[in-house]
């Protein structure tokens, strides 16, 4: 019984067409106001949890 091999190499190969590429502008920065969003909605969503996990008190008179 003979094993079959996995792969087998071949002399074809990929090469790049300028066709098929998408060019976009990147500027460093472009989407921290998303993050800033993001991580703004982020803390307050743990905010609210601990708010309604912490039990409340009464306030104390003195």
């Amino acid at each position: 019984m003979s094993k079959a091999a996995l792969a087998t190499r071949i002399d074809q190969a990929l090469l790049p067409d300028p066709r098929r590429v998408i060019v976009k502008l990147f500027m460093p920065g472009e989407d921290a106001v998303l993050v800033d969003r993001r991580i703004h909605a982020l803390v307050d969503r743990v905010a609210d949890l601990i708010a309604a996990m912490t039990p409340t008190r009464a306030p104390v008179r003195t």
